[in-house]
């Protein structure tokens, strides 16, 4: 082979791979398989395998693998580009289109191994049987009675479970969320999962300055929550982040887990903080009187808890940027299939109360009026398949141990 011809090959080869990568990114977005498929074979086949080599790496690895080595990954990248423009204008006296070129040409290529990457370790559990299909959940518009209900309850767990400052161990807590979060996510899909026993923590303010708390990396499949949460805060964002690190992509699924998995916890502190979090969420969807109401009967160091919450991120907080940010993260949801995109958050309480119906989160019986608008019918746009799946067994909480 003539030099020639080995240069050119040299030079087409790796543009074929970038094309390869992102024509299967784009034929996945496009001709994506069932959700029974994609449940069946990926979130609990090739991704329990996943999540379990990055739980085995990240238990001995206490720093953010993703804040270390995608800065570090940038840097390299400018620094062979500029190195690589010097060479082509110094030693091969080339014009500067060529540099330009290069970074076209090597941008393209690592972006489709990025974008394949994403799909492959994580992303495409976006495209799994809905959690409400999954569980035979009738999902419906919760009544006032019914929040309120689940609400007087809550209170109970919340008051048990106040937990002195002092005596607060949030790693024992996540640890304990994270032991309750495998039994109950292994009992549902009837195939074992293995988590992370930490999140990681990031220096205050970075996810709180956009108005976020924290952060499922899918090229490392590493959970983060922000440094600068309180304590209750930092359990109850953990929890939710832990859940996506379970498999659930969606927002609504992973509170609606990541609560379940809370309140499920042999520990105080991890059940009092999902708790509050939860106590607050519904709250906020009863009417004014109502609500400030029930935030009156908290305890005294749970409204502190809500009030230091509120100081914090307001302390972080950048309007614009947070604007900006929910808008660019509302299209991305969107462009994952969830059709309600950041408003799909909300869903989660509409998950918890047909969970309290039917006996997943034990918390006493609420009765479903027949006549109750559905989920379709109050536009919420989540779609209703008719799926056989086995009967799965109601996990209760302890009503001694809260």
């Amino acid at each position: 082979m003539s030099a020639q011809k080995r240069i050119r090959k040299r030079t087409i080869i790796p543009w074929l791979i970038g094309i390869f990568f992102w024509l299967l990114f784009i034929c996945w977005n496009y001709y994506n398989p069932s959700p029974e498929t994609v449940e069946f074979y990926y979130s609990c086949g090739l991704y329990r395998a996943i999540v379990m080599i990055a739980t085995l790496l990240h238990q001995s690895i206490e720093r953010s693998l993703a804040l270390t080595l995608f800065p570090l990954f940038v840097l390299i990248f400018i620094i062979t580009w500029i190195g690589n423009w010097i060479y082509l204008r110094k030693k091969l006296n080339k014009s500067h289109f060529w540099g330009i070129f290069w970074l076209i040409k090597w941008s393209f290529i690592l972006s489709g191994v990025i974008a394949f990457s994403y799909l492959l370790l994580w992303g495409a559990g976006y495209q799994r049987k809905p959690i409400e299909e999954k569980l035979k959940l009738e999902l419906s518009q919760p009544t006032e009675e019914e929040i309120t209900h689940i609400l007087d309850e809550l209170l109970q767990i919340i008051t048990e479970n106040d937990t002195p400052y002092d005596e607060r161990n949030v790693d024992e807590s996540i640890k304990a969320i994270v032991k309750s979060m495998q039994k109950i996510v292994s009992e549902w899909d009837e195939v074992p999962i293995y988590l992370p026993p930490r999140v990681k923590k990031t220096p205050p303010g970075l996810f709180l300055l956009n108005g976020t708390s924290g952060m499922c990396v899918p090229l490392t499949v590493e959970p983060h929550v922000d440094g600068a949460l309180p304590p209750a805060s930092f359990v109850a964002t953990s929890a939710h982040e832990l859940s996506h690190i379970a498999g659930y992509c969606g927002e609504a699924e992973a509170s609606f887990v990541g609560y379940i998995a809370g309140l499920n916890a042999d520990d105080k502190f991890a059940k009092y903080s999902v708790a509050l979090d939860l106590y607050e969420k519904l709250a906020s969807r009863l009417p004014k009187d109502l609500r400030d109401k029930y935030i009156s009967l908290l305890p005294d160091r749970a409204k502190d808890d809500l009030k230091i919450e509120k100081e914090v991120a307001g302390k972080y907080r950048i309007r614009w940027l947070s604007n900006v940010s929910w808008k660019v993260y509302d299209k991305y949801l969107k462009s994952q299939g969830v059709k309600e995109g950041v408003k799909d958050y909300g869903r989660a309480i509409n998950l918890i109360v047909a969970g309290v119906r039917k006996g997943l989160i034990n918390i006493g019986e609420i009765t479903t009026d027949s006549n109750q608008p559905s989920i379709e019918e109050n536009n919420s746009q989540i779609e209703t398949r008719n799926v056989e799946i086995q009967e799965i067994e109601p996990l209760e909480i302890d009503e001694n141990n809260k």
